[in-house]
């Protein structure tokens, strides 16, 4: 075990005190919420409770049950110290310690990816060089209208996420972004960049060429959302379409878009066939072969271009293959969802396209092979290579700073990362 000096020693046992204070306050906090109204449990501030609050409870149930081997030890040392068998108390007492210390570490120990301190880059520095037509410009857009406070129903229903608010802010995002007066001259001004920077003429978008949308579909199967579970809003894959149908003129025929791990859930392809128009009813929905059904069509996959992971150790390193949509569409937009996650610590833009991948290994009756997983006990599949934290439900060893990652190889092949 790495040296623990004086300093960070206290500041571990301030994070322990801080761990259990903040977790009995987000268990309170939920309770006191979602008692009185259960629909609030999808409240954000209820979603930011909940992980804390069942984290608390673990810890305190794991640790009630941890005291009962030192509780017992110690009762057995006090047995045979009142026999005068001074050795067999000794070491009963030692255990009843042991154990308590156990329980007072570990269970409360920060989960750290690093041994060195963190040391924050300056404010307002970029890190990089930046691209983009302006580089290194990112826009954010919040808007609290976008969103119903006193939630009734299900997240993704217009009531609760405004389609209206929606399209206002995706408009907005791409004017900010590239400095254009109209959505359709923004569009133009980012295929024309990435055309040029592609080796391509320098034009905008040309009839015929296709786009492949990778969306976040983790927690859908195909057919009904039964659950508030997470995934990429119809809202917002719906405002994509209709910017690159009503605004740049792509065909709906031109247009896939995929999650080739997952199913696509009945109310993002409701959306989409609501426009008017034949070209909304032309967009081709890709998802796993497990999960077809009515408008969804099977995944299959090409093997002139692997992904090719740099670390040789992983299952399926060199045998790794993207959808056929994928590698055929010339555009690739990435529409990923922003949330926490128990082994990557956070999911966005790069993990998205692991639902992009088709790995042999995995392939059995129950599975179709369409998933980052794996059936290596080590790594199970790319987890194992990108996760920072020591994940205990597959014992996944937490990989310090400065290791590989396999998101950087998905990010790098010219048909995922290369096309966004």
């Amino acid at each position: 075990m790495p040296h623990v000096n004086c300093s960070r020693a206290k500041r571990l046992n301030v994070s322990r005190v801080f761990f259990s204070v903040a977790g009995l306050a987000a268990l309170i906090w939920f309770l006191v919420r979602v008692i009185p109204k259960p629909s609030r449990a999808f409240y954000p501030f209820q979603r930011f409770a909940t992980p804390i609050a069942s984290g608390f409870i673990a810890w305190l149930s794991f640790s009630i049950i941890g005291l009962v081997p030192s509780v017992f030890t110690y009762k057995l040392a006090k047995k045979r110290l009142k026999t005068a068998k001074w050795t067999a108390a000794f070491l009963f007492f030692f255990a009843a310690v042991a154990f308590y210390g156990v329980i007072a570490y570990v269970e409360t120990s920060p989960n750290y990816a690093q041994d060195a301190p963190f040391i924050p880059e300056a404010a307002n520095q970029p890190i990089g060089i930046g691209r983009g037509i302006h580089p290194g410009r990112v826009v954010w857009a919040h808007d609290p209208d976008v969103t119903n406070s006193d939630m009734n129903g299900n997240w993704w229903d217009d009531q609760n996420t405004n389609p209206k608010v929606v399209d206002r802010m995706m408009s907005e995002t791409m004017l900010q972004l590239t400095g254009e007066t109209t959505v359709g001259a923004a569009w133009n001004a980012v295929f024309r960049y990435y055309n040029v920077n592609h080796g391509y003429d320098d034009v905008g978008y040309q009839k015929d060429e296709k786009i492949a949308i990778k969306v976040n579909m983790n927690n859908s199967n195909s057919g009904v959302w039964s659950e508030n579970t997470y995934n990429t809003s119809p809202q917002v894959i719906n405002s994509v379409i209709k910017q690159f149908i009503d605004e740049v003129g792509v065909a709906g025929t031109d247009i896939t878009i995929y999650d080739a791990s997952r199913g696509i859930g009945d109310p993002v392809i409701e959306r989409i066939r609501s426009n008017p128009g034949h070209d909304y009813q032309n967009v081709r929905f890709v998802v796993s072969p497990n999960r077809i059904g009515p408008d969804r069509i099977a995944a299959d996959y090409e093997t002139a271009h692997p992904v090719c992971f740099a670390d040789t150790t992983m299952q399926d390193y060199n045998t790794t293959y993207l959808p056929t949509c994928v590698v055929e569409s010339k555009y690739q937009i990435n529409i990923g969802i922003l949330k926490g996650h128990n082994l990557a610590g956070v999911t966005l833009c790069a993990k998205n396209f692991l639902g992009s991948l088709y790995r042999p290994a995995n392939v059995s009756e129950r599975s179709s092979g369409w998933t980052p997983n794996g059936t290596d006990e080590a790594n199970r599949g790319l987890h194992g290579f990108i996760t920072p934290f020591y994940f205990q439900s597959w014992k996944l060893k937490g990989r310090p700073m400065g290791s590989y990652n396999a998101l950087v190889d998905l990010m790098g092949h010219e048909h995922l990362g290369g096309k966004v």
